[in-house]
């Protein structure tokens, strides 16, 4: 009876344990359209915590190109203005890993979860002067009124991200930036420096 009790207790305990799921049948095309960021993190400080931080930069839209690559159209602070890039996102031999050329790095850009319809799951690797990795993670939705849901399912998805979070901006109702209005860093509902999501 006890061995019956402790497989049900696993089983339980599985089922509340999320594991982002390698996206290997990824369709890019079914990405394309518009994304709003709802909340990012890092465990380099430095890459987000100031209005001109280099990787605190706002998905606005993706589009697919004929040869399987995705441009990305994002928002970012350039010299206190608010600007619009678009960079491309070249498609490598797994359909959920990217490579971009940003501010002269080679970055790896891995879709980690995607329901395609309402949320969307991205994190980025990025090379530093130091030995140490730097990551950045996103969780990008549809629409500008996400559930409370997809949120908790990002804090998930750090978790089982090999990295200690140093910085965790939730920007679900900032919603990006627009010209002439002020640096969502200001207005986020939360920005926890050294924030511990284990």
């Amino acid at each position: 009876m006890k061995c019956v009790l402790f497989a049900l207790a696993l089983v339980c305990a599985a089922q509340a344990i999320y594991v982002p799921q390698p996206m290997k049948d990824m369709d890019v095309r079914k990405l394309a359209g518009k994304w709003h960021t709802m909340a990012m993190a890092s465990n380099d400080m430095s890459l987000l915590n100031s209005e001109e931080a280099p990787m605190k930069v706002f998905i606005n839209k993706l589009t697919a190109t004929p040869e399987g690559n995705m441009e990305v159209t994002l928002s970012k602070w350039v010299n206190h203005k608010c600007v619009e890039i678009t960079i491309l996102a070249q498609k490598t031999q797994d359909p959920a890993v990217f490579m971009i050329d940003y501010e002269g790095q080679k970055i790896t850009v891995t879709v980690v979860d995607t329901d395609i319809i309402h949320y969307m799951y991205f994190c980025m690797n990025i090379p530093m002067p130091s030995a140490k990795q730097a990551t950045v993670c996103q969780y990008t939705s549809r629409t500008m009124d996400p559930s409370e849901e997809y949120l908790k399912k990002f804090d998930k998805v750090l978790e089982a991200q090999p990295m200690e979070i140093q910085i965790y901006l939730n920007l679900a109702k900032a919603d990006g930036i627009t010209k002439g209005e002020e640096d969502p860093l200001t207005k986020a509902t939360s920005m926890d420096f050294g924030r511990s999501i284990m």
